[in-house]
């Protein structure tokens, strides 16, 4: 058989290797992440190439921060504006979200009594020294550029408040549970990263399509020999600039030949259905991107769905699906960061977000109980049809207490009578007060309740739209689906009475004997709904009404 001068050539397509993300020891000290310690790098390569990752990084980074944080107390409060730690937790938790952690650098003062500043400590600089044999981290490793060995490499202490004299400077990094890993933490997203990366490349063939006339539709076949190298270059230059780049779509060129066997072919390539299968890709890639952020509604983020349309009822469920499972669980582990940093300065505080802060709530959860060394043996939210008939009648309870700062008018020697928050579940879209109040686990005498009107608590719902109204009968304010609930509770270690004993006699007791063991009866509005109430609980003097309330 002859030899043919045509030649054939085989070659592979370039092919994807999934990301590894291993954790290797070296003799260095560190350990390294991923292949060439470079997966944080390649966490950061997704973040800035992929339009909808990206997207969604900073808005969840951005929701999860809200406001701020509010610290109550004042010496906090002075503390958390000289570290100026609204902007550096901000810079963390959106390195919590591409990473799935972050680092904050703390500068111990000269004499070691205090915290000098803190910093926000880039997560990619950041690796892991080995860990001794007590299996803890005690130092990490801070370089600028992983990849040059001529770098140089920073070894700094872990965080650890007891060694502030040896070490002042040290590395607070903070590292949830990730399955399947010892020294460094995996992002939320980790199972989507196929398709974040399958989103980068989908832009980047269409950007290279534009650039090259939006795609290679067709080859130029010459029949006047092989021309040499140089000739080749020119002619390829000549055709690029008339027909390459987005500029040049759509335009046509000619050429022109003394012999009809010897004009050029020009063979186009079958695009079949490459625009469906694109557009396919790219939705399922947007789909799968935002399952892996957890992102029940696109239109949390202002990003909209072909073909999909959010209700309002349907957004309002997603934002509260998000708020527990993503938004919720990040601000805890920020805010115990934060309460670490203060405990090793001695300076207790009581941190919400900004968001959740209501000064009221938390003036009555201070003053609230936990009701140790007594048992609930009764709880009731009043009747609206009976006008409080259930109030409760205990003949062997007719001795007031004591008085004491723990005290009510309403508790006898064996029993106390409390009021905890209860109603509706709340949800994102609840009042602050009525978020804080409902989940608190203390209950509250009745004096504290009715003194807590005298706290501004949500402007615009009092009289004439004053700043303060009658918590014990307006609860959360208009609208609010929330009532007080009374608790009986017995003293536990008592002697005359046993908590199946006084739950059977509360059951058993008439309503109308028994006067001088009788609880002081409350106004009805105490057990209602604000929303049930006339007005929908707005004060009929307050201008803020609306139409409906009226």
């Amino acid at each position: 058989m002859s030899s043919s001068s045509h030649k054939l050539y085989a070659f592979s397509l370039p092919t994807l290797e999934p990301a590894n993300y291993a954790e290797k020891s070296t003799n260095k000290g560190w350990v390294e992440y991923g292949d060439g310690n470079a997966f944080p790098d390649y966490l950061l390569t997704l973040y800035n190439e992929s339009a909808l990752h990206h997207a969604l990084c900073d808005g969840i980074a951005y929701m999860m921060h809200g406001e701020g944080y509010a610290p109550t107390d004042l010496t906090a409060k002075l503390r958390y504006e000289q570290f100026n730690l609204d902007e550096e937790l901000l810079k963390c938790q959106l390195d919590y979200i591409i990473h799935g952690g972050f680092a904050l650098e703390v500068q111990w003062s000269l004499d070691r009594t205090t915290i000098e500043s803190v910093y926000h400590c880039p997560f990619e600089n950041i690796r892991a020294g080995v860990c001794g044999e007590d299996g803890v981290v005690h130092w990490y490793y801070y370089s600028t550029n992983w990849h040059k060995h001529t770098t140089k490499k920073h070894r700094v202490r872990a965080w650890a408040p007891d060694e502030a004299n040896e070490y002042p400077r040290q590395i607070l990094y903070v590292k949830p549970f990730s399955p399947g890993s010892y020294y460094y933490p995996k992002p939320s997203y980790i199972g989507a990263i196929n398709y974040i990366e399958l989103d980068k490349e989908i832009g980047l063939f269409h950007v290279n399509n534009i650039r090259n006339g939006l795609m290679p539709s067709f080859m130029i076949n010459f029949k006047n020999g092989e021309p040499n190298e140089m000739e080749r270059h020119a002619i390829r230059a000549e055709i690029e600039s008339q027909i390459g780049g987005a500029s040049n779509a759509g335009k046509w060129f000619m050429t022109f030949n003394d012999q009809p066997e010897r004009a050029p072919d020009f063979i186009p390539f079958p695009t079949s259905d490459n625009d469906t299968k694109y557009q396919f890709l790219s939705e399922e890639a947007s789909i799968k991107i935002m399952m892996g952020h957890r992102v029940t509604n696109p239109m949390m983020f202002g990003l909209l769905v072909p073909g999909r349309l959010g209700g309002g009822q349907e957004l309002a469920e997603s934002k509260d699906l998000f708020e527990t499972n993503v938004l919720k669980p990040g601000r805890k582990l920020v805010k115990n960061v934060v309460k670490d940093l203060f405990a090793a300065m001695s300076i207790p505080v009581y941190w919400e977000m900004s968001s959740d802060v209501d000064p009221v709530a938390q003036w009555l959860i201070e003053r609230g109980e936990l009701m140790d060394g007594y048992e609930l043996v009764h709880e009731n939210p009043v009747d609206y049809d009976t006008d409080d008939e259930l109030a409760i009648r205990l003949s062997f309870a007719a001795q007031p207490a004591q008085s004491g700062g723990d005290i009510s008018d309403q508790d006898t020697s064996l029993f106390k009578i409390r009021y905890k928050y209860a109603g509706v579940p709340t949800s994102g879209q609840s009042r602050a007060f009525c978020r804080l109040m409902y989940s608190s686990d203390k209950v509250y005498k009745k004096e504290d309740i009715i003194a807590a009107e005298n706290q501004r608590v949500n402007p615009g719902f009092g009289y004439q739209g004053d700043d303060t109204y009658n918590v014990w009968l307006y609860k959360g304010g208009p609208r609010c689906n929330h009532y007080w609930q009374r608790q009986v509770y017995l003293k536990s270690d008592n002697r005359q009475i046993s908590v199946n004993e006084a739950r059977k006699m509360i059951q058993a007791l008439p309503v109308d004997k028994r006067d001088a063991a009788q609880y002081e009866i409350n106004d009805p509005l105490v057990a209602r709904h604000p929303n049930d109430m006339a007005h929908k609980g707005y004060h009929p003097n307050n201008p803020n009404k609306p139409a409906d309330a009226r």
